[in-house]
């Protein structure tokens, strides 16, 4: 499973992360948290590999860049 999108600019790897990730509950958090919902399987939580806004990460071979400044960076790019 894919929790991001990926695109190339610049013969760089563009990584756009998924702003929240689905998990599996354990069963030992399915039974014994509160309220008590064992059917439910999964949870949706924050996630923990996206920069904050305005933020780029960058390494040699990949940029990790949220969807919204994404849009502005293409946006510049192509002079719109």
């Amino acid at each position: 499973m894919v929790d991001f999108a990926y695109n190339r600019l610049l013969g760089k790897e563009i990584i756009i992360p998924k702003p929240a990730i689905t998990i599996t509950r354990s069963w030992q958090e399915r039974l014994f948290s509160l309220p008590w919902r064992p059917w439910k399987v999964t949870k949706l939580i924050n996630n923990p590999a996206l920069p904050n806004p305005g933020e780029v990460w960058q390494t040699s071979t990949r940029i990790i860049i949220r969807q919204e400044d994404y849009a502005l960076l293409l946006k510049e790019i192509n002079h719109d």
